[in-house]
């Protein structure tokens, strides 16, 4: 879930031009004629009400909410109490009730992700993480991945542990930001609009790497194409659970 990693509407580097910019992505997105595009002054309007009601989530969720409407995958109840997907086409008119039906849509797509988004931090500011906490947490990702589910790396725990820890996995850091900047430019950030250079500005804050973000996705991919090397080999829940205490206990 993309949305969780990125800045959220309500801090201070997210200005107008760059929700302007992220709605113009929406807009394409929906397949809004630019014709119908809404007038300066509704078009502000929009704006204003994504800064005030969405202040919790961030720009990606705001495109996120309608990729996945474009995709059929959100849902609402009709007047018979039954699911349905929700309706994503503005009809020539982009208005702030149609944002918000969407939107609410969305925010009950991402509750799940939410929920293991918290979890993940809460283990992170786990006191006294022992290494069987740590072997039972990558562990617990294994069985993830075996069931088909994403692999949440906890702030790039488990690849450093993979990696400079047991030397399971045979990738540099070279290649991570090569990778990076490969998913980048092939228009993986949605670069469509201009958000790019908006994305690139606010993942560099918080230090000198390039595209941590993309970084930190790069590295949780090697750890699930290690688990699908696993899974090919036939190697069980059990077999990793006694690699890895063989290499860190």
């Amino acid at each position: 879930m993309q949305g969780l990693h990125f800045p959220l509407i309500k801090e201070d580097d997210v200005q107008d031009v760059h929700i302007k910019k992220a709605l113009a992505q929406v807009y394409a997105i929906v397949g809004l004629h630019p014709d119908y595009f809404p007038k300066a002054e509704v078009n502000q309007m929009l704006i204003n009400y994504i800064r005030e009601q969405m202040a919790d989530l961030s720009l990606r969720d705001l495109i996120n909410a309608f990729v996945l409407g474009v995709q059929k995958k959100l849902q609402a109840k009709d007047r018979r109490g039954n699911l349905q997907p929700v309706n994503v086409d503005p009809n020539y008119n982009f208005s702030i009730r149609f944002l918000e039906e969407v939107i609410q849509a969305y925010r009950e797509y991402r509750k799940p992700f939410v929920r293991e988004y918290n979890e993940a931090k809460q283990i992170k500011k786990k006191p006294k993480w022992t290494i069987h906490d740590k072997i039972e947490t990558y562990v617990e990702q294994y069985k993830r991945h075996l069931s088909g589910k994403p692999v949440m790396d906890f702030g790039n725990v488990i690849f450093k542990t993979l990696r400079d820890d047991i030397g399971f996995l045979r990738v540099s850091d070279e290649e991570i930001k090569e990778r990076a900047t490969e998913a980048i430019a092939s228009g993986k950030k949605q670069d469509e609009m201009g958000l790019g250079e908006f994305v690139n500005k606010l993942s560099s804050r918080k230090g000198d790497s390039k595209f941590p973000s993309a970084i930190a996705a790069e590295k949780t991919k090697a750890v699930e194409a290690f688990f699908t090397e696993l899974k090919e080999q036939e190697i069980s829940v059990t077999d990793f659970k006694e690699m890895l205490e063989d290499k860190l206990l």
